[in-house]
């Protein structure tokens, strides 16, 4: 059998341009916000990421998977930046064309990073859904809903 549905993102929290989804897990918390969603072809655009394991549950390495908007170029620098920046808390990188993923061994109080991308060309598109995740445990994890972007010449 196979089912298919809709959930519409209504749950979701806006606050201070940040885009949240406090609900997702008692156990985990992530913030994304993107500095401007109106830009032109080859502006920069920061990506603020707040991650964070919420008390005393659990322990070990965290997936956070940033949605990009499609055709965005990275910049690495940045984020290598961002992992030198960080001691150990961030371990390593992957870039994938619709997101990044960022691995995390996040401090009480959380881990906070950014990095910077810039659109390629003319669109208006959704980013994918960022999410944060328990590397051994998937089922805690936490959605950001999809941010939209303009991006004009």
């Amino acid at each position: 059998m196979l089912t298919e549905y809709y959930v519409p993102w209504s749950h979701a929290v806006t606050t201070e341009d940040f885009r949240h989804q406090d609900q997702a897990s008692d156990t985990l918390r992530l913030r994304v916000q993107y500095d401007k969603s109106t830009v032109k072809i080859g502006e920069e655009v920061r990506c603020n990421v707040e991650a964070e394991r919420l008390g005393f549950h659990g322990y070990g390495m965290l997936l956070a998977e940033i949605g990009l908007p499609p055709g965005a170029e990275v910049d690495r620098d940045s984020l290598d930046t961002a992992v030198n920046k960080s001691g150990w808390e961030i371990n390593h990188y992957d870039v994938l064309p619709d997101r990044v993923v960022v691995y995390l061994w996040p401090h009480a109080g959380g881990t906070e990073f950014s990095f910077t991308f810039k659109p390629r060309f003319g669109e208006k598109a959704l980013t994918p859904a960022s999410s944060l995740y328990d590397y051994y445990n998937p089922e805690a994890h936490a959605l950001v809903e999809p941010a939209e972007f303009l991006v004009g010449r």
